[in-house]
C-alpha cells in the first residue's frame, strides 16, 4: 500500500517567508543607504529644485559656458575690491546673496558689502568694473536683476549687463567682471544655483 504524502499546511510556510521577506528588506535597505552616501539623491534632489534660494543663503555664481569658473570677490582688502573670474572653490569670497527686493548682490563674508559698478569714472559707466562696495546703500549702481536668460542686468541703467570683460575670450581666472551693454553672448550668461 503506497501512502500519498500529506500537503503541508500554508502556515507551515510562513517562516520560510517571512524569512524571504526580511531579506528582501535587508537588501533594500543597503541599496538606499549605499545611494545616499554615493550622493544620488542629490542629484535628483538639485534637478528637481524649483524653489528660490531663501535670502540668507549664500551661493555661487557661475559661469557655465567657461568651465568651472566662478565670480570672485579678489582677496583684496580696501573699499571695493574688484570681482573677477576664478576657479570655483566655494569659500566665502566666491558665496553671494541675491535679494529679489532690493536688487541687489551681497558678499556676506565681509559684512554689508555689496557688487556695484565702479562710478569712480566719469562719462559711460560702459566698461566700468564691477566691485565689491564697503557699503550696500540702495544707491542706482547696486541694483541688479536676474534675467531668465541668465543675464544679470543693472537695474537703473538701461541696457548693461554683468560681463566677463572681452579682451580674455574664452574667459580665464583673473579676467576682470565689468558692466557692458547687454548683448546675450557667453560671457553674459551666468549661472546661479537655484536660481537660474
Amino acid at each position: 500500500m503506497t501512502t500519498e504524502p500529506k500537503s503541508k499546511a500554508w502556515w507551515q510556510s510562513l517562516p520560510v517567508i517571512m524569512t524571504s521577506l526580511a531579506g528582501i528588506i535587508t537588501a533594500s535597505t543597503g541599496l538606499v543607504v549605499a545611494l545616499q552616501q554615493s550622493g544620488a539623491f542629490n542629484l535628483f534632489a538639485q534637478a528637481s529644485s524649483e524653489e528660490a534660494i531663501a535670502a540668507s543663503d549664500p551661493t555661487l555664481i557661475q559661469a557655465p559656458l567657461w568651465g568651472n569658473l566662478c565670480m570672485d570677490v579678489a582677496n583684496e582688502q580696501g573699499e571695493a575690491p574688484p570681482v573677477v573670474m576664478w576657479e570655483c572653490h566655494n569659500r566665502g569670497n566666491q558665496r553671494f546673496v541675491y535679494d529679489e527686493a532690493a536688487q541687489s548682490i551681497s558678499l556676506p563674508k565681509w559684512g554689508n558689502r555689496c557688487l556695484s559698478i565702479d562710478t569712480s569714472a566719469s562719462g559711460s559707466y560702459s566698461g566700468a568694473p564691477i566691485v565689491a562696495a564697503q557699503n550696500c546703500t540702495g544707491e542706482s549702481h547696486q541694483k541688479f536683476a536676474i534675467a531668465p536668460d541668465g543675464t544679470i542686468r543693472a537695474s537703473e541703467f538701461e541696457g548693461l549687463c554683468l560681463d566677463i570683460s572681452g579682451e580674455y575670450q574664452p574667459a580665464v581666472a583673473g579676467a576682470p567682471v565689468i558692466a557692458w551693454e547687454c548683448h546675450g553672448g557667453e560671457n553674459q550668461r551666468w549661472f546661479i544655483e537655484n536660481l537660474i
